[in-house]
């Protein structure tokens, strides 16, 4: 008797050991629920961050949101209050590297979390509500206007970005929208965005004139707006590490004058490289690379920590 009762507490001990385990059995066991966000928060940005920009959130219902303004980061949050989704945000004024910005972006939320706010969000939201001009629609949202707002839309919004504008690198892991990152090279969320901008200059087309393009019934870019893409990125920090590529200056000057680097990489203006360690630089040179930008075989060396980069 005294061995069978034994037993069974052994048993029972082990069975309710691995309930818990297991996440069974309920009581003290269970793990505790992960919190539910109460934020809105996210990035805005263009390449480089839009400092002191008001951002204002409109949510389908729920009290109004107070504004708020990005820090030198292009970061911003909203504390919400019973809010109901989706909620779309619209940035307005700031600067951008001291320069006063004109343009308003827009972005949507469908869930509490990271919203970011930039010309790709932007672009999403002109396909979904296809309004060529986002703010009229930020502007006079009602009832009607949310009721398209849904996870499909967004999806089919992003599959726009990824497929007929070619920006392959984002997708689910770089979401526009969701993706937490940084407005720094490197970041495939920032160098996309920087060379959405660079590829709209080279080719002299207007951001309103792609946003006129995405709210079309059928958006078909041209090949020179996708080369343009294509060709930036792939020379951006991010897009010659995937490639598996060597990082080169971009624009060497015709006369062959060599660009210089300081011990931190960082380059001349008018220029990119690769940000690496400190200890990192030595590696260098003399060695023969290719830039992506110009088709041209440089020569980089490194003497008395500067990392020199020249034609030839």
């Amino acid at each position: 008797m005294f061995f069978t009762t034994q037993r069974n507490l052994i048993i029972g001990t082990i069975t309710a050991l691995l309930l818990a385990a297991c996440g069974g059995g309920g009581g003290a066991g269970s793990s505790p629920a992960a919190p539910t966000p109460t934020t809105l928060a996210g990035t805005a940005a263009v390449g480089s961050p839009i400092v002191g920009a008001t951002v204002t959130v409109r949510c389908a219902a729920g009290l109004p949101l107070t504004s708020q303004v990005t820090n030198s980061n292009g970061a911003w949050s909203v504390a919400l209050s019973g809010q109901v989704f989706p909620c779309a945000a619209q940035l307005n004024g700031g600067t951008i590297n001291g320069i006063a910005n004109t343009a308003r972006y827009h972005s949507i939320a469908l869930a509490a979390g990271t919203m970011n706010v930039t010309p790709l969000t932007d672009l999403m939201v002109v396909f979904a509500t296809k309004r060529n001009i986002p703010s009229d629609w930020f502007n006079g949202l009602s009832s009607p206007s949310w009721a398209s707002i849904n996870a499909s839309a967004l999806n089919a919004a992003l599959a726009v970005l990824v497929n007929t504008l070619q920006m392959v690198q984002l997708g689910s892991t770089q979401h526009p929208v969701t993706t937490v990152f940084t407005p720094a090279a490197g970041n495939v969320m920032d160098d996309t965005l920087s060379s959405l901008a660079a590829a709209l200059r080279d080719i002299s087309l207007a951001y309103a004139d792609l946003r006129i393009l995405v709210a079309s019934p059928t958006v078909v870019p041209s090949s020179t707006l996708l080369g343009a893409l294509t060709t930036r990125y792939a020379s951006s920090v991010s897009g010659v590490r995937a490639s598996g590529g060597v990082n080169t200056t971009t624009g060497l000057s015709p006369n062959g004058s060599p660009k210089t680097a300081v011990a931190n990489c960082g380059m001349a203006a008018g220029s990119s490289y690769l940000k690496c360690q400190m200890n990192a630089i030595a590696n260098f040179g003399p060695l023969s690379v290719v830039d992506r930008v110009s088709g041209k075989t440089c020569t980089a060396t490194y003497t008395n920590g500067t990392l020199t980069v020249s034609n030839g």
